[in-house]
């Protein structure tokens, strides 16, 4: 968070007006000093009150060239539960003493940044997804979510060094007190510089280890920040050693099979995630055969595989960039400029056993109905291509027909 401040576009007659000189707006002129000095090309508008309004105000000032030379865009943030997370004991406790409309906001930046980061610090029931979860029992419904979310988490990965208290708890192997622990241990000695180092925190035996220990990563970056940050990580950073195998996903017991495939390449284990590493390691495969790596290292072929995955891939690889995307738009359409036929492109943002509801940004979601899927299924994110069939503006409601599935 480098700033909070609050500004009134829409205060008494203003919402009304058309400015066609923004340097005659004293809010656009806030907007634009904000921009230019920390570089901001993105906006995060949350989809409640006054979300259309705020697409109006920055599409008419993009227009308007208010930002240039920065090439300014928006998207529309999903704020379900951000509001009960503003005000409750974990954000009080993540932002002590700020204003829950500020932690509202940040929230939602937050959101764009790293979804998962987020979302995990809200209660499913304050997600608004879903139709049948209150029929299911309590326990059984907390048990199976948790068991998703810790999945997801571990599919991901963590940086040790700047996950929260949070996501560490959906981390497989780790609770709400390990957690805790492993947040406290960096505040108090400084950041970790290996992953055997999480053995020293309290909670954290052998079993666990072994459990979360693959799906934890210490980068560089952030170890170089949190060291240069506190004099107790300076000081631990002279004595620990440095292991470039923890900057992958892959697990400590597969360490020494990674180290022999390296040597087999060629290769130095200080060079991981390099471009010239990851294509020494494409080039290798083209020509060498799984099986005989895998007996040359003394390892699975399984095993085998997710090493040369997990060399291969850059540091800052997420799994999660090839799914949904969030769509940036620099201007808005309204209910009143479309009409059946014209095409539009939104992202699905709930699906129920009728169709899938999906934000074109007009002002409220569109339906696609199951007879207008064309045999094809949406999930929850899905970026698609929508042709408006039936437009009611007198009960705000627009039907589609899916085009096609971008992503």
């Amino acid at each position: 968070m480098l700033l909070t401040t609050t500004i009134y576009p829409f205060r008494g007659n203003q919402q009304h007006m058309q400015i066609e000189d923004w340097s005659k707006d004293h809010n656009a002129r806030t907007l634009r000093e904000i921009v230019h000095k920390y570089q901001s090309e993105l906006f995060a508008v949350g989809n409640g009150t006054a979300c259309r309004e705020t697409e109006a105000y920055l599409g008419r000032l993009i227009a308007q060239k208010c930002f240039e030379p920065f090439n300014v865009q928006y998207t529309i943030i999903n704020e379900t539960g951000a509001s009960q997370y503003s005000v409750s004991p974990e954000a009080k406790a993540e932002f002590p003493g700020l204003d829950p409309n500020h932690i509202s906001a940040l929230s939602l930046a937050r959101r764009l940044q790293d979804p998962l980061l987020e979302y995990i610090k809200v209660h499913p029931m304050h997600m608004g997804v879903g139709m049948y979860q209150h029929d299911i029992p309590e326990r059984i419904l907390h048990a199976s979510l948790d068991s998703v979310m810790t999945e997801c988490v571990s599919f991901v990965g963590v940086d040790i060094n700047s996950a929260s208290e949070f996501v560490l708890r959906k981390l497989s192997g780790l609770n709400k007190s390990r957690a805790a622990n492993i947040v406290e241990y960096r505040k108090s000695k400084g950041p970790f510089i290996n992953r055997e180092q999480l053995k020293s925190v309290k909670g954290v035996g052998p079993r666990t280890f072994e459990q979360c220990a693959g799906f934890i990563k210490i980068l560089p970056e952030t170890l170089a920040n949190e060291v240069n940050r506190t004099p107790q990580g300076k000081k631990r950073a002279e004595k620990e050693v440095v292991n470039p195998f923890d900057r992958t996903l892959i697990h400590p017991e597969s360490y020494e099979a990674s180290q022999k495939f390296v040597d087999m390449v060629g290769l130095h284990p200080q060079d991981i995630g390099s471009n010239h590493f990851i294509h020494a390691i494409q080039q290798f495969m083209q020509s060498a055969r799984l099986e005989d790596i895998a007996r040359e290292c003394a390892a699975s072929i399984q095993t085998m595989q997710l090493i040369i995955e997990g060399l291969a891939q850059p540091l800052d690889y997420d799994i999660r960039a090839q799914f949904e995307k969030p769509l940036f738009r620099q201007g808005i359409t309204s209910i009143d400029d479309i009409s059946p036929g014209t095409k539009l492109t939104g992202s699905v943002r709930n699906v129920v056993h009728f169709g899938a509801f999906v934000d074109v940004g007009l002002g409220q979601d569109g339906l696609v109905h199951t007879s207008k899927m064309g045999g094809m299924r949406l999930e929850l994110g899905n970026i698609v291509e929508v042709t408006v069939n039936n437009i009611d503006k007198g009960r705000g409601r627009i039907s589609l027909m899916l085009h096609r599935v971008l992503s």
